[in-house]
């Protein structure tokens, strides 16, 4: 089904369409939102987690408008997510928490000298959870923006895929 809608597309904007085999489109949608290549994107999705991406969005589901999400509110929904995991996705993070002990969390353990991945560590050790656990959501729910964090760049899969992408450079 999805085939012929995606051979016409490709036809039809040739000069505006990618795709990677690899990659899924949340993470496109990130990486080619923040590279700077175009001018002023706009991210449409319903996908709450594109919410963890800075710039303009648009959820044709519930805004009439597009809202701004800043580069600190996206690293705040972003450390959120790595802390909850994502139950939709099969994803998870530290067992129990949800929202509302994520936000105590980062309240409890704020340290803005840290990365968003290294205060979602930080959080993990200091709360006795497993880093193996952290790592294993650390690489599924991060969606891919420029720049990749450096914990992300020691997978040696991610650093495979990232060669074959030409919106990082």
């Amino acid at each position: 089904m999805y085939v012929p809608l995606s051979k016409a597309m490709k036809q039809m904007y040739s000069d505006r369409w990618y795709q990677h085999d690899r990659l899924e489109a949340d993470d496109l949608l990130g990486i080619i939102a923040t590279n700077g290549k175009i001018e002023k994107p706009i991210i449409c999705s319903i996908d709450k987690d594109m919410l963890s991406v800075p710039g303009w969005h648009y959820n044709w589901d519930k805004d009439d408008w597009p809202t701004y999400v800043s580069q600190e509110e996206a690293d705040h929904n972003w450390l959120v997510q790595l802390l909850m995991g994502d139950s939709t996705d099969c994803i998870e993070g530290m067992k129990g928490i949800g929202k509302v002990k994520a936000e105590k969390l980062i309240k409890k353990y704020r340290n803005p000298e840290l990365s968003v991945p290294d205060q979602a560590k930080n959080i993990y050790e200091k709360e006795g959870f497993s880093l193996d656990q952290y790592y294993a959501c650390l690489n599924t729910v991060t969606i891919w923006r420029k720049p990749l964090p450096e914990a992300l760049l020691d997978n040696e899969l991610i650093t495979d895929i990232v060669k074959t992408i030409p919106t990082l450079e």
